[in-house]
C-alpha cells in the first residue's frame, strides 16, 4: 500500500500545473453533498505538489448556495474539505447551529475566518441576528467581504477581542498556527508569534450596548477565557449555551462555571460527555465543551435531535486537574 501511495504521489508531481490547478479549482466547486474524505486527501496531495498560489470560490461544505473566496494554501479545509470530516468540530458547530435557533442571538467571540458564523446563518432565519468577534485586522476584513459577497443579512462584526475590560490591549498574533493567536502569552516560547495593539471589548459593556439576552455564544480565545469570565461578571446570567474551546491543563475555568451552578459537557467525536464535578478531562485534540443550565435528562431530547448521545463521564477519562 506504501508503494502504491509513492508511485500515486510522484504522478501526481509530475503533472502539468495547468492540470494541477484546474483539479483543485474544480473541488473548490463542489456542493458540500458531492465532497468526500477520499476527494479532500486527494486535493490536498494535489495542492502540496502546486506551485501556483491559488484563490478559489468555495461553499465551503456548507450550502451550496455560498460563494465564499479564500487562499486554499491558508484554508485548505475550508477549500475542499466540509466540517463534517472532523467528527469533534463538527458536532460543536452542529451545537452551536442548532442552540442557536431556541435563543434571540448567536454571538461567536474568535471567529476566525467566520466558519461558524456562516454556518449558523445558513441554518437559522435570517431575523435572528448573529454578532461576531476577530481582532485580527487580515481575518476580520476576509469574514466581512464574504458576508457581503453573499449577502448576508443580520450579520455585524467586530474588529476587537472580547477581554476583561474596554480599551486597547497587546494580542499574540501566531505566525505559526494562524489559528491560535491569543490575549495571553501562553504560545510566545512555542511559535512564532508577533505582538500587536488590538481593541478590546468586556461582555458586560458589549451586551448592555446592545441590549442582548437570551444568547447562544461560541468561544475560542486560545486560553483567555478567564479574561472573558472576568469581563462578564454582570451579562453571564443573558447567556443560555457557552460553545468553548479550553485548552489550558490548568484551567479552572470549568471548575468555576460548574462552582457558579452550570452543567459541563465535553464535545467529543462520539458525542456529550457530561462532567458533574466540572472536573477538566482529557481527550487528546478534542477541546470543545458546552456549558449551560441543563441537567443531562434536560438536554437530552434537544441534541437526540441532530444525532448526539450524552454519557456520563468515567474513569478511563485521564484528570488534567
Amino acid at each position: 500500500m506504501s508503494a502504491i501511495k509513492d508511485v500515486v504521489k510522484q504522478a501526481i508531481a509530475y503533472m502539468p500545473e495547468t492540470i494541477k490547478v484546474g483539479f483543485l479549482r474544480l473541488m473548490s466547486s463542489l456542493s458540500p453533498s458531492m465532497r468526500t474524505k477520499m476527494g479532500y486527501r486527494i486535493a490536498l496531495v494535489v495542492s502540496f505538489y502546486t506551485k501556483t498560489s491559488l484563490t478559489v470560490t468555495t461553499s465551503m461544505g456548507i450550502s451550496r448556495d455560498y460563494r465564499y473566496e479564500v487562499s486554499a494554501t491558508f484554508a485548505p479545509g475550508i477549500a475542499w474539505g466540509k466540517p463534517r470530516f472532523d467528527d469533534q468540530e463538527w458536532h460543536s458547530m452542529l451545537l452551536a447551529g442548532h442552540l442557536s435557533k431556541e435563543c434571540d442571538c448567536f454571538i461567536d467571540v474568535g471567529s476566525y475566518i467566520g466558519y461558524y458564523v456562516l454556518y449558523v446563518r445558513a441554518i437559522t432565519d435570517e431575523s435572528k441576528p448573529i454578532f461576531y468577534f476577530e481582532p485580527i485586522p487580515e481575518y476580520f476584513q476576509l469574514i466581512q467581504q464574504n458576508v457581503t459577497r453573499n449577502h448576508l443579512n443580520n450579520v455585524t462584526g467586530f474588529n476587537k477581542a472580547v477581554s476583561d475590560s474596554t480599551g486597547h490591549t497587546t494580542f499574540y498574533r501566531n505566525n505559526t498556527h494562524s489559528t491560535c493567536g491569543s490575549l495571553t502569552d501562553r504560545y510566545v516560547n512555542k511559535h512564532a508569534v508577533q505582538e500587536i495593539t488590538v481593541e478590546t471589548i468586556s461582555f458586560d459593556d458589549f451586551v448592555s450596548s446592545c441590549g442582548l439576552s437570551d444568547i447562544c455564544i461560541k468561544i475560542d480565545i486560545e486560553g483567555a477565557e478567564h479574561l472573558f469570565l472576568k469581563g462578564a461578571a454582570h451579562s453571564l446570567n443573558r447567556v443560555r449555551y457557552i460553545v468553548i474551546e479550553v485548552l489550558d491543563v490548568k484551567s479552572d475555568f470549568l471548575k468555576e462555571m460548574k462552582i457558579r451552578g452550570y452543567e459541563v459537557y465535553h464535545i467529543t467525536a462520539r458525542g456529550l460527555v457530561h462532567c458533574p464535578t466540572g472536573t477538566d478531562v482529557y481527550i487528546p485534540g478534542q477541546w470543545n465543551w458546552l456549558i449551560c443550565d441543563l441537567k443531562p435528562e434536560q438536554l437530552r431530547d434537544k441534541v437526540q435531535q441532530i444525532g448526539l448521545e450524552i454519557v456520563e463521564q468515567t474513569s478511563n477519562q485521564v484528570d488534567r486537574s
